[in-house]
């Protein structure tokens, strides 16, 4: 069938997106992966890299920066040039009467890049990213479960402004 196919969509877990969108790419095929697209910068390049000298289209989906609120966001710093900002992304799971078992389904596994950093810190951290522009400085902490996998995130950047990011699991 891959003589067929001129474009994939991967939406696999994010572990496996490296090795199957490098699979696309030498086999000519465009691809639009979801995020996060890779785990490291190391990783992102390759495929560019690839998809470039094989003149392919190779895209992240990631749609949030361009809904229409976004615009008004980016408007409104620029025009209040706010000193701090604190971006909170907390989320509920479900599954974390299992987790306090030991018991680590695929949403809390470190292989396929699940947790807090891979799966949902990318949103904060797109928004700010998007708003502020360019990072300086990084200091991250983050609290792990005995697996390895990031259970709550937070990050410090420094930008133009200081930046608060947080990112927490929490328990119902």
């Amino acid at each position: 069938m891959i003589k067929h196919v001129n474009v994939v969509y991967i939406a696999s877990p994010n572990g496996l997106h490296f090795k199957q969108t490098k699979f696309f790419l030498s086999n000519n095929i465009h691809v639009l992966v979801e995020k996060t697209m890779t785990f490291t910068v190391i990783e992102a390049q390759e495929l560019i890299d690839l998809a470039r000298n094989n003149n392919l289209i190779l895209q992240e989906a990631f749609i949030t920066v361009h809904l229409p609120i976004f615009t008004k966001l980016k408007k409104l710093v620029h025009e209040v040039q706010p000193e701090v900002v604190n971006l909170n992304f907390n989320r509920v799971s479900s599954r974390m009467p299992m987790v306090e078992k030991g018991i680590y389904d695929s949403v809390f596994d470190k292989d396929l890049g699940k947790g807090s950093t891979y799966d949902s810190l990318v949103y904060p951290l797109e928004l700010a990213l998007y708003l502020l522009g360019k990072v300086t400085c990084v200091k991250a902490v983050a609290t792990k479960l005995p697996n390895g996998v990031n259970l709550a995130t937070m990050l410090f950047l420094s930008m133009k402004i200081t930046l608060l990011l947080l990112l927490l699991v929490v328990k119902v």
